[in-house]
Order: structure tokens, then C-alpha cells, then sequence
């Protein structure tokens, strides 16, 4: 019996070990394809370094930055060199996807960007400001009142929350009817899967949930609770002509 319990708990241990080597061999293969992807940099906040003025800080999500690369910044048409990168007090020559980096860009001017800017690669889709975009959504099943058009709700997005209107409900799963579509419904209740476009009241940037997963998943909140979650299906952005507000130095 008790050599039985001992093969029993060291094969408990070996499929423990192998289900994280595989966890961990996953997660290494969708970081090299999201090293494929565009250059998506999501710009957090500045600082002031001696000798090298100010630095963008910000995660890097998508994509590789190197150094001298021109790069864009949406919903803004601003673009921009990058003159060199810092990770962690070190200088390098690019920045890999997940890790925190100051960028010091050329003749930039700091008040023309904000928390939430998205940064991207000028000759490589570059990330454009969002006109409208649809989602599909979950409501809470606790949710009291209903989802109407022409209403304006809260959502949480990766690089901020911002007020946005309901255009246009385009679709009601319907679960609880045996899986029946409803196609454009007026209004939407707890527990109902909707698919919603919506319109942001200012400028922003979104990618949508499967190329992009980090930047497409969004939450709806209504005095300090969520009442929605969802992923974003598909954005439509505005065309806009990138525009260098300085002079670049020659390169």
C-alpha cells in the first residue's frame, strides 16, 4: 500500500511538471507570433532624465521597436524617430513584447500626446483613431434596467475608459430561446448576448479581440459596477494623413 501511494504521488508530481512545461512552452509560442504582429506601443506617462530630456514610458505589446524607426502615434496624425531605447537604466537596440520601455523620440513635443496613445510603425498598418467600432457583449444576469440605443455607457478599455454611444443593436443571441437570433432589437435585457455597435465620444484607438487580444476586450460599468464584458469584432477607423508636427533632424 504504501509503495502504491509513493507511484501515486510522484505520477500526481510528473503530470504537474508536465502540464507546466507545456504552459510555459505555450506562452513562449504565442509571444513569438505576437513578435510578427505590428508595432503596437501603449504610451503611459513621461519622464525627465538628465541629458536626455524626456522619455516616453510604456509597455510593448505587440511587435518589435528598434532604434531609429519612425513611428506614429494615434488617434493623433503625429509622427515621430525613435532616437534610442532604455529598459531598465540599459540601453538597447530594440525592445521585445512585454517589457516595460523608455523611448526617447526625436523633437517631440510631449503636450501633443496622452495616456492611452497607442504607438506604432509608420510603414506597417499603422494604428488610426477609432469612428466606431462593434462588440459582442454579455450582460450581467443581476443588470436591472436595459440596454437602449442612442444611451451613453462607460467602458473600460486597455489603455483607458471613456463614455461611448450605442448606435445601432445589431443582433440578440438569444439563449434562453433555444439559441434564436433576434436581428435588430430595440432594447437588450440581463443575461442576453448582444452584438452592438458602438461610437466613442472622443478620440481613441482599438484593434479588434482576435488579431489583437489584449487591446479587445472591453467592460461596461454603471455607477461603479459591471454590467457588461465583452471582445471587440471589428473597428472602424478614421483615415487620417500622418503629419510631422516639427522638423525631424537628419537622420
Amino acid at each position: 500500500m504504501i509503495k502504491n501511494s509513493q507511484q501515486a504521488s510522484l505520477l500526481g508530481l510528473l503530470c504537474m511538471i508536465v502540464l507546466y512545461i507545456q504552459k510555459l512552452i505555450s506562452q513562449q509560442l504565442i509571444l513569438i507570433a505576437w513578435s510578427f504582429l505590428k508595432l503596437i506601443f501603449t504610451y503611459q506617462k513621461k519622464n525627465k532624465i538628465k541629458q536626455i530630456r524626456s522619455v516616453a514610458l510604456g509597455k510593448l505589446l505587440y511587435g518589435t521597436l528598434k532604434k531609429n524607426q519612425i513611428v506614429s502615434f494615434a488617434p493623433i496624425p503625429f509622427k515621430s524617430r525613435v532616437k534610442s531605447i532604455e529598459i531598465y537604466h540599459c540601453f538597447q537596440e530594440e525592445g521585445t513584447i512585454g517589457q516595460l520601455i523608455g523611448v526617447h523620440l526625436s523633437e517631440l513635443s510631449y503636450k501633443e500626446i496622452s495616456n492611452g496613445h497607442i504607438c506604432s510603425d509608420v510603414d506597417n498598418d499603422p494604428a488610426q483613431e477609432c469612428a466606431s467600432f462593434v462588440a459582442k457583449i454579455k450582460i450581467m444576469e443581476d443588470f436591472k434596467h436595459q440596454l437602449k440605443q442612442k444611451q451613453y455607457y462607460t467602458i473600460h478599455f486597455f489603455t483607458k475608459r471613456m463614455q461611448c454611444s450605442i448606435l445601432k443593436i445589431q443582433q440578440n443571441l438569444n439563449i434562453k430561446n433555444q439559441n434564436e437570433i433576434i436581428e435588430n432589437p430595440q432594447i437588450l435585457r440581463a443575461g442576453d448576448i448582444g452584438i452592438i455597435e458602438f461610437k466613442p465620444i472622443k478620440q481613441i484607438t482599438l484593434e479588434n479581440y482576435i488579431d489583437y487580444p489584449q487591446l479587445g476586450r472591453i467592460a461596461i460599468i454603471e455607477n461603479r459596477r459591471m454590467i457588461a464584458f465583452g471582445i471587440i469584432l471589428e473597428v472602424k477607423n478614421k483615415e487620417i494623413e500622418l503629419k510631422i508636427k516639427q522638423k525631424e533632424p537628419n537622420q
